[in-house]
């Protein structure tokens, strides 16, 4: 297998199979890594100044970021690993913007797979790396960050730890490793130094941030092998670095938010590729999920035809379809399947008047309202007869070829989808930990779309954090959910039986379409 190191970005090869490891020793690869391991949810990637603060607020993220090594009005954390060492931003998102990191990963995002690398994660990321491309037909590619486009010696170091690390777990895997001359130059410029912390403190890096009084950030972005986090680029709008996994072999465990890149279907996701609790996973191609089509664009259409959907079921109540049709298609089918038909309010129109009146947000949502109105639609999504029929329909549908490939949406893609989509992965046998997660990849992706709304009821006076229970979802929504099918049914499998009469035949053969085996 090669093994090359791009030790200036313009050599990083975005084409092709490889496995990528982007490096920015000093300091973004150490503090997305610090993040994640802080419990971090999730670290989206921003380039500049002004357009990272709109997506903070849009996601309600922690701002953290430097240019030319100092942190930018109105930022949270400059990108000092230690300083967010000491934070709490456990269950927190971050946005991130760097002078040359975040660039770097903006700039290699088209590639397969992107990881990010650094000393402290070098040996998990070497191990995530090498399962990677034996599992596909490329190499790695080790690519250094630099300074504004050029050499920098502590990229160049780490990267020879990292070579080092993935050449050992190429050898205990049986596997020849072939290196590029970049390669073996970073590993005997590495082992030029008597350590990692002498080689750093000999680069202008490790100079500059002692004039800046972070000397604590050399000796611990120096430490190595201390994190078991691989870092994983996320591709889509906006970009986001999550979790892989753990580097132990074979216990990968990927992110959520599985995104179909069509713009103007902001939330349009493969319900399939996550695995289940007994090591089988769920098939991809097969179900889709999205926020309505009536936004369909149609330089788009080519592509959202070429998923091959067959059946589109919408969710949404008959106002919002009169007053957003779907655009399908030629020969897809349209299913109505209005969950909310028995609801004693509609909760979406509310939520379209409240974005153009700030005093009836005010009302309606101040003081935690909007969250305790969201908990009680979700409690309706497991007890409302119109929900039960609903489902049932979409689930008893997609069990049968002739209506597969299919999409199910409801208007953002969110709620009434997002339980749904919850239900389902139970049911197929998903640990419940990651259908949380994969429900809470929805927020990020919405709250885009909903800025240009956010930002005209801001200009009219009203405070956008009121809108954030809106737009977003929250872990306390699809937790009502849980609670009240637990509540009235015991389990998932007593709720697809006595709530959508779904009886064992019919989940088997659920769980026969949708799980490929180990």
């Amino acid at each position: 297998m090669e093994i090359d190191v791009a030790l200036v970005p313009r050599e990083a090869r975005v084409a092709g199979p490889a496995v990528l490891i982007v490096v920015d020793q000093f300091r973004a690869s150490t503090t997305i890594t610090t993040l994640l391991d802080l419990g971090c949810s999730d670290v989206y990637i921003e380039g500049a100044v002004a357009a990272a603060k709109r997506l903070g607020r849009a996601t309600g993220s922690i701002l953290v970021g430097e240019r030319h090594a100092v942190r930018p009005p109105g930022f949270d954390f400059d990108n000092s690993p230690t300083m967010l060492s000491r934070a709490d931003v456990r269950g927190r998102s971050a946005v991130l913007s760097t002078t040359n990191g975040t660039a770097i990963l903006r700039r290699v995002r088209a590639a397969e797979h992107v990881l990010v690398g650094c000393l402290r994660n070098a040996r998990a990321c070497a191990e995530a790396a090498v399962e990677l491309a034996l599992a596909g037909t490329g190499g790695i590619q080790v690519v250094c960050a630099g300074w504004e486009h050029r050499f920098v010696l502590e990229d160049a170091v780490a990267a020879g730890v990292i070579v080092t690390r993935i050449v050992d777990a190429l050898r205990a895997r049986g596997e020849e490793p072939w290196l590029t001359d970049a390669a073996t130059a970073a590993t005997r410029l590495r082992d030029a130094y008597p350590d990692a912390y002498t080689a750093i403190l000999d680069a202008d890096g490790g100079r500059t941030l002692a004039e800046i009084g972070q000397e604590e950030d050399t000796a611990f972005c120096a430490q190595e092998d201390r994190s078991t986090t691989v870092p994983v680029l996320q591709d889509g709008s906006p970009l986001r670095v999550a979790r892989l996994g753990h580097a132990a072999p074979g216990h990968a465990r990927p992110s959520p938010g599985r995104s179909v890149r069509i713009a103007s279907l902001p939330n349009l996701r493969d319900v399939g590729g996550l695995p289940t609790r007994d090591g089988a996973r769920v098939r991809t191609g097969l179900l889709y999920r999205s926020t309505d089509l009536s936004g369909l664009e149609e330089d788009d259409a080519e592509a959202f035809a070429g998923l091959g959907v067959r059946t589109v079921y919408d969710l949404r109540t008959e106002s919002e379809r009169a007053t957003q049709p779907d655009r399908l298609p030629p020969g897809t089918a349209l299913v109505v399947a209005d969950v909310l038909a028995d609801a004693p309010e509609a909760t979406p129109a509310q939520m379209m008047d409240a974005l153009n009146d700030p005093k009836q947000a005010a009302a309606a949502f101040g003081d935690g309202r909007g969250a305790a109105m969201f908990v009680g639609k979700y409690r309706e999504f497991v007890r409302l007869g119109s929900a039960r029929a609903a489902y049932r329909r979409l689930f008893a549908d997609v069990a049968t070829a002739e209506h597969r490939p299919a999409l199910f949406h409801c208007t953002t893609g969110k709620d009434r989808t997002g339980w749904a989509a919850a239900a389902l992965l139970l049911l197929l046998g998903v640990a419940e930990d990651v259908v949380m997660e994969d429900y809470l990849a929805s927020t990020p992706l919405v709250t885009l779309m909903f800025q240009p709304f956010v930002d005209r009821f801001e200009a009219r006076g009203g405070d956008p954090d009121l809108l954030l229970p809106l737009i977003g979802v929250q872990p306390a929504y699809l937790q009502a959910a849980l609670d009240e099918m637990r509540a009235v049914y015991g389990t998932i499998e007593g709720y697809f039986a006595d709530g959508l009469g779904i009886d064992v035949d019919g989940q088997r053969a659920l769980r026969a379409v949708f799980l490929k085996s180990h």
